[in-house]
C-alpha cells in the first residue's frame, strides 16, 4: 500500500471564492508553501495571480483532509475542482502559459534539498543522470522529488 503523503487544498481569493484546487506531497513543509514559493519560476494563469499578492492565499481543506495516495490525491483533486466547475467556479491553471495548444515551457522540477530546476533536462545535466531518472524519481511518492506543476 503506498504512503499516504499527499493531500488536496484550496486556495481562496479575498471575497471566499476558491480559486484554485491543488495537490502535492508533504516534504518538510506544506506543498501549497512549495506552489506559492515557485510562483516566479514559470508563467500560468495561477502564477500571475499569486505575482500579484503579498502572502499566500487562505486555504480550505475539504472534508476529507486526512493524508493520500499520490493516486488518490489526484482523484480527489479532481473530483472538487469538477464539482466547482459545475457549480459555476471559474478555477484558474497552474499550466505554462502556451502548453495546453500543445508546446510551451518545460515542466519544472523541485528537488530533494529544494533546489527548484526548470526543465527536467536541466535536472538531469545538474545531478549528472539521464532524464528518464529525474522523471522516474518525481513519479514516485516514495521519492523527494516532485514537479512544479
Amino acid at each position: 500500500m503506498p504512503k499516504a503523503t499527499f493531500c488536496v487544498w484550496t486556495w481562496l481569493n479575498d471575497e471566499g471564492t476558491p480559486i484554485y484546487v491543488g495537490w502535492g506531497k508533504f516534504h518538510l513543509t506544506h506543498p501549497a508553501k512549495h506552489v506559492w514559493a515557485s510562483r516566479e519560476a514559470y508563467p500560468s494563469e495561477l502564477n500571475d495571480y499569486l505575482k500579484t499578492l503579498d502572502r499566500e492565499p487562505d486555504r480550505r481543506y475539504d472534508e476529507l483532509t486526512s493524508r493520500f495516495s499520490g493516486a488518490d490525491a489526484s482523484f480527489h483533486a479532481n473530483f472538487v475542482r469538477r464539482k466547482l466547475k459545475k457549480e459555476g467556479v471559474v478555477l484558474l491553471s497552474s499550466r505554462p502559459t502556451g502548453t495546453k495548444i500543445g508546446g510551451g515551457l518545460a515542466r519544472g522540477v523541485l528537488s530533494p534539498d529544494l533546489e527548484i530546476y526548470p526543465s527536467v533536462r536541466r535536472a538531469a545535466v545538474a545531478n549528472k543522470v539521464h532524464p528518464c531518472s529525474v522523471t522516474r524519481w518525481c513519479k514516485d511518492p516514495d521519492s523527494e522529488w516532485n514537479y512544479l506543476t
